[in-house]
C-alpha cells in the first residue's frame, strides 16, 4: 500500500475513545512517520522470520506459550506485549522487534473493527498466519461471523506466500475460500496436530500432543484452554523448519497466563482465578469446565459477569449461552454467583446447577451482597466483566490489572 491511501485509511480510523485522526498523531509520539512505519515492514520482513497471530479467542495465550517454548529452547525470538496487539500498537511492536535483531518475531493481531486488517498488513510482515478458533465476538464491529472471518482473512489475502496454520474447528469457513491450511485440534477432531488434556492439577496443566509422534508438555499454570492454545504453538513452532521427532517431554515451568486471563493469586486466604480479559459464550464456558476438572481439595465458587459487544445479536448469544452452561454438571461447585439484569431471566433454570446459586441485579449489588472474607480457604473464579468497562478484578483490594504495553515515548529513549 502507497503512503497516501496509508495515511487516507489511518485518518479515517476510530474506535471508542480514539477519535478519527489521532492515530498517526500517537505514532508522531514514538518518533514514527508513515514512511517509516511501512519501511519497517519491509526492513522486519527481510531481517527475522515472522509469525502473525490472528483469531477471535486465546490468541494472548497461545504467543504465551511459544514464547515459553522459545525460551526454553534458547531460540532468539521476540513477542509482542500483551497490549501492543492492535493497530495503534503495532507499529510501535514492529519497531522493537527491529531493535531486538530477532530471527524470530510473534505478532498478535487483534482486530477491533472493519478495515483493522487492511492496514495492519501494511504494518506486520509475516512468514507464518495462525488462525485461533472463529466465534462470535465483537459483533457489534463486525456484524456476524461470517463479517469476522471475512474481515480476518484479509490478512493471507495480503500475504499470499504465507504459510496458514488454524484450528481445526475454522475449516469451513477457510476450505470454502480454498485456503491451504495446517490444523490443529483436540483429539478426535480430524487435525493433523492434536491434543489432550491429561490432567489439571492446583499448579499446572498437563497435554499431550499427538501427531507422527506423541509427548507431552506440562504447563506451569492451569486451565483448559491451555490445550487449543499449546497445540497451536507447537504447531506454529514446527511450521518454522523444527522437526516433531525432535520434540520430547517439556515442563515450561516459566509459562504463566497472561494477567485477567485465568490468573491464580492468593489474597486475604482466597485463592482467586481472574479471567476478566475477555467476555464472549466459549470463554466463559471453558473456564467453568476448568473450575469443574481442577484436581484439588480446596472447595470452588464461581462468579459470571456479562457478556458485551454483541450488537443485535446479545439476545440470542446470550440464551445460547445460558444454555449452554444448563447442560453442565456444575454440581460440584459450591456457589454460583451470576452478575448483570441479563441472567434473571434465566434464574429458575440456572439455580438448579448446584447446590447455592446467587443472582444480582449489578456489581454495585455483588459488592454488597458477596463477602470474600467467607471464601478462605476457598478458590473463587472470577469470570468476565460485569458492564463495559468494568471487570470484576477491580473488586480484588491492590490488584495490578495495568495494561501491558508500550508507551511512545519509550521509543524515544
Amino acid at each position: 500500500m502507497e503512503s497516501k491511501e496509508f495515511t487516507e485509511l489511518c485518518n479515517l480510523w476510530g474506535y471508542n475513545s480514539w477519535q478519527k485522526g489521532k492515530l498517526i498523531d500517537h505514532w508522531e509520539k514514538a518518533g514514527l512517520s508513515v514512511k517509516g512505519i511501512l519501511e519497517n515492514r519491509n526492513r522486519l520482513n527481510k531481517q527475522s522470520t515472522n509469525i502473525a497471530v490472528l483469531g477471535s479467542v486465546g490468541k494472548s495465550t497461545l504467543i504465551r506459550i511459544l514464547s515459553s517454548l522459545l525460551h526454553n529452547k534458547n531460540q532468539n525470538y521476540y513477542v509482542t506485549k500483551v497490549n501492543d496487539n492492535w493497530l495503534p500498537q503495532l507499529p510501535l511492536a514492529v519497531e522493537l522487534a527491529l531493535r531486538s535483531n530477532a530471527k524470530l518475531c510473534v505478532f498478535e493481531c487483534g482486530v477491533a473493527s472493519k478495515g483493522d486488517t487492511t492496514l495492519m498488513t501494511s504494518v506486520v510482515p509475516a512468514d507464518i498466519v495462525v488462525y485461533t478458533e472463529f466465534t462470535e465476538v465483537n459483533l457489534a464491529q463486525l456484524g456476524s461471523l461470517e463479517g469476522i472471518v471475512e474481515e480476518k482473512i484479509q490478512f493471507v489475502l495480503q500475504h499470499p506466500e504465507a504459510k496458514i496454520i488454524s484450528h481445526i474447528a475454522n475449516q469451513k469457513q477457510l476450505q470454502k475460500r480454498r485456503l491451504s491450511c495446517s490444523f490443529y485440534g483436540k483429539e478426535g477432531s480430524g487435525a493433523m496436530l492434536k491434543y489432550n488434556i491429561e490432567r489439571i492439577t492446583n499448579k499446572d496443566t498437563t497435554i499431550k500432543i499427538s501427531g507422527k509422534k506423541s509427548f507431552e508438555i506440562k504447563l506451569g499454570d492451569i486451565g483448559i484452554h491451555l490445550g487449543d492454545a499449546c497445540c497451536g504453538a507447537i504447531a506454529s513452532y514446527l511450521e518454522t523448519g523444527r522437526e516433531l521427532r525432535d520434540m520430547e517431554n517439556i515442563y515450561l515451568s516459566n509459562y504463566k497466563n497472561p494477567r485477567q486471563r485465568m490468573q491464580s493469586i492468593e489474597q486475604d486466604g482466597v485463592r482467586f482465578i481472574i479471567d476478566t480479559a475477555n467476555a464472549n459464550k466459549l470463554s466463559i464456558l471453558n473456564s467453568l469446565e476448568t473450575l469443574v476438572l481442577l484436581d484439588t481439595d480446596m472447595p470452588k465458587n464461581a462468579v459470571i459477569g456479562g457478556i458485551y459487544g454483541l450488537g443485535h445479536e446479545k439476545g440470542r448469544i446470550i440464551k445460547d449461552t445460558m444454555n449452554e452452561i444448563c447442560e453442565k454438571n456444575l454440581l460440584g461447585l459450591e456457589t454460583l454467583h451470576f452478575v448483570g439484569r441479563c441472567f434473571l431471566k434465566y434464574q429458575r433454570q440456572l439455580s438448579k446447577l448446584t447446590k447455592r446459586v446467587f443472582f444480582y441485579k449489578s456489581d454495585e449489588d455483588f459488592k454488597i451482597g458477596c463477602n470474600f472474607s467467607d471464601y478462605r480457604g476457598q478458590i473463587m473464579l472470577l469470570r468476565g466483566p460485569t458492564k463495559r468497562g468494568v471487570n470484576l478484578s477491580q473488586l480484588l483490594k491492590d490488584y495490578d490489572s495495568g495494561s501491558e504495553e508500550t508507551i511512545p515515548s519509550e521509543l524515544l529513549k
